[in-house]
């Protein structure tokens, strides 16, 4: 059965995990691995190996801990939240939940986006979780010890948190992002959407929230459906955030900004199909990410 890639997370230019999968749409759910850069990688044993659907998000507290987010196509039971304490050789599903579609853990507990609900935590590790925000279209997560932001479908509303994850304060953007990021370095807030509230979408943005005050600032302005909703970066001292295009226009591939934002560049690659993520590593410089046919490519330059 053909996949395709749809979310990743990199510890570090060797190791790291990719998802794939495509919901709705009929598609090898799996996770693979690797310790070498992507030379070779193996694939994780999973309690459904045929799972028809998409890993949605794949997050390590360390090389051994870590969790997925899955979603199945037709539901059979096999959505929820996927854990594993081998290094992702191995998984298994720990918390059954409908639509999961992001994942995070800090000192406060494990939170993730449920999509009919909002975010749910955890304190008792992953054993039982509380909705502690409701938001039905809730998408993108994305968290540290003191700020966070939850991202949402373009009617929905978005939220921010700047004590790690304990209170969570609304703004309104009317913009579908998928994915949200946290940048350490600047400890600023920023989302990528894929369209806005009209249909069919008229415009796609990248957008830089304050956390306190909760203001969003256009950076960049693009056609509807433009952008994947896909955005991730450097975890560091230095700021590089990195966003996927959706089509091949000449300047296709992904955007790159350096300056917290305030100016992005073509830095091409693949572009892909919204809703799917990709894993920044190496202080910003090594890229893991998709391509719309199942490719996967990386960057080290």
């Amino acid at each position: 059965m053909q996949s395709l890639g749809s979310a990743a997370f990199f510890l570090n230019p060797s190791v790291g995990w990719i998802g794939t999968g495509n919901y709705p749409f009929g598609s090898l759910g799996a996770i693979f691995y690797t310790t070498n850069g992507g030379a070779t990688w193996g694939r994780s044993f999973m309690p459904n190996m045929n799972l028809v659907g998409q890993v949605t998000d794949i997050y390590f507290v360390d090389s051994t801990h870590g969790w997925a987010t899955i979603r199945e196509a037709i539901e059979h039971g096999w959505s929820g939240l996927y854990r594993t304490f081998d290094g992702g050789q191995s998984w298994q599903l720990w918390y059954q939940t409908t639509f999961p579609i992001a994942i995070r853990q800090n000192s406060k507990g494990i939170f993730f986006t449920a999509r009919l609900e909002g975010v749910q935590r955890s304190v008792d590790d992953g054993l039982s979780f509380q909705t502690i925000l409701v938001n039905s279209g809730a998408l993108g997560l994305d968290l540290d010890e003191k700020l966070g932001i939850v991202s949402s479908e373009a009617t929905n509303t978005y939220n921010v948190t700047t004590d790690g994850g304990l209170s969570w304060h609304p703004f309104t953007l009317n913009q579908e992002a998928w994915g949200s990021f946290v940048d350490a370095a600047t400890n600023s807030l920023f989302v990528s959407s894929e369209r806005d509230n009209k249909f069919p979408g008229t415009s796609s943005i990248i957008a830089s929230i304050t956390p306190t005050g909760v203001a969003a600032t256009q950076l960049f302005i693009g056609k509807g459906d433009e952008l994947t909703g896909g955005i991730a970066g450097n975890k560091g001292c230095r700021s590089v955030i990195y966003v996927q295009k959706q089509s091949g226009d000449g300047t296709d591939g992904l955007l790159r900004s350096t300056d917290a934002g305030a100016t992005w560049v073509p830095v091409r690659g693949p572009y892909n199909l919204n809703d799917k993520r990709f894993a920044v590593t190496g202080n910003g410089a090594v890229v893991y990410a998709f391509d719309a046919n199942g490719g996967v490519w990386k960057t080290s330059n």
